[in-house]
């Protein structure tokens, strides 16, 4: 099947932020019950391995910024493939950096997430989905997400949220930006 073909296929299957990983083929996130695995060699039959993660984060910052050398560098938690089966045992990032957001992406930020707070939503799942905002439209935020800034900007995200969640618990309103 032709790579473009490919791609669509896998994307009407559920499959995201799917791009090709040099020594591992065609590569794409797919959320499971449990984790978000990030799999590789995948074609119109399956795929040839994958890699388990608990946090959505982890695998965005991984099929970003894989080489395809090795394993991926972040908090994936089991591999399995063809291949066999294997545990990461340095699965923990230990990142507190931050970055300061600025009025824009508070903005942006905020429309994102003014209908979850009403609807019990939790900030990790408004984190995650800003996140997953900023990695698909990289060319508005390319600052931000280099390698060495997307763990930085995650933390900031989240502590934005929590703060604007504490407003609103407070006021009932989102804050004015």
């Amino acid at each position: 099947m032709e790579k473009e073909k490919l791609i669509e296929f896998l994307k009407e299957r559920g499959y995201y932020n799917i791009r090709e990983i040099p020594g591992r083929g065609i590569c794409g996130l797919y959320n499971f019950i449990y984790t978000t695995g990030l799999l590789v060699g995948l074609d119109e039959v399956g795929y040839k391995g994958r890699y388990c993660y608990r946090e959505v984060p982890d695998a965005y910052y991984d099929i970003r910024f894989w080489d395809g050398i090795d394993d991926p560098k972040s908090c994936w938690i089991k591999y399995k493939g063809v291949d066999g089966e294997r545990d990461n045992t340095n699965n923990v990032m230990n990142v507190k950096e931050r970055v300061d957001l600025d009025d824009y992406t508070k903005k942006i930020i905020l429309g994102m997430v003014s209908d979850t707070f009403s609807k019990g939503q939790n900030l990790y799942d408004d984190a995650t989905r800003v996140i997953q905002y900023l990695c698909d439209y990289e060319i508005v935020f390319p600052l931000y997400l280099s390698e060495e800034m997307f763990y930085p900007l995650y933390n900031s995200v989240w502590e934005y949220l929590e703060n604007v969640k504490m407003e609103y618990e407070k006021t009932g309103e989102l804050p004015a930006i």
